[in-house]
């Protein structure tokens, strides 16, 4: 993870002329080894555009 957030630096720092860290903090890995923590994160990451008043909901085809 460490080089893809290298890799993807150096090229938003090039194409934008910027310098220094885009992400303000470094990759964080949670293991994910219960079913309740499972639905949990789901519902997360379902729910989270609409809680930003990102979208409407998630359309699915």
């Amino acid at each position: 993870m460490q080089r893809i957030q290298q890799v993807y630096t150096q090229w938003f720092n090039r194409k934008y002329n910027r310098t220094g860290h885009v992400f303000q903090q470094r990759y964080k890995a949670l293991l994910c080894d219960k079913y309740n923590y499972l639905l949990q994160l789901i519902g997360y990451i379902h729910n989270n555009p609409v809680k930003g008043n990102l979208k409407d909901g998630i359309e699915y085809k």
